[in-house]
């Protein structure tokens, strides 16, 4: 897990924790077939449901749709979504979002304004 506070003139912009995983067995993203990334997928997604009930799942945005999520810090810029298996959780409030099959097959973060370093970590728990 990887925390991050963005600082300006000594005043914290916003704090952020990160956890990257894979799931064992299955090969990671960049060398697993397109069926076992789908299968990743769909796993992933329906414990986040249970997980997560009121999140929004995107599995295909437009490029305007993408560029507004990168600009939030939502998802990565190198987030291909146009490869088989890919999709975005977001909760409700977008703090939260997690990037499914990326470089690891979930990145989870959690995204708070001000510093709340403690906050972040505890709800990426």
């Amino acid at each position: 897990m990887t925390i991050d506070t963005v600082l300006q003139n000594d005043v914290a912009l916003s704090s952020r924790a990160r956890a990257m995983r894979n799931l064992r067995g299955t090969l990671f993203p960049n060398k697993a077939a397109s069926e076992d990334l789908i299968e990743v997928m769909k796993s992933i997604l329906d414990v986040s449901k249970q997980v997560i009930p009121d999140a929004q799942i995107l599995k295909g945005i437009t490029v305007k749709e993408r560029e507004k999520l990168v600009a939030k810090r939502l998802v990565s810029p190198n987030f291909k979504w146009t490869l088989p298996g890919r999709s975005v959780v977001l909760g409700h409030d977008e703090t939260l979002s997690l990037m499914i099959n990326e470089e690891d097959h979930l990145r989870a973060q959690v995204l708070r304004p001000g510093l709340q370093v403690e906050n972040v970590a505890n709800e990426l728990n």
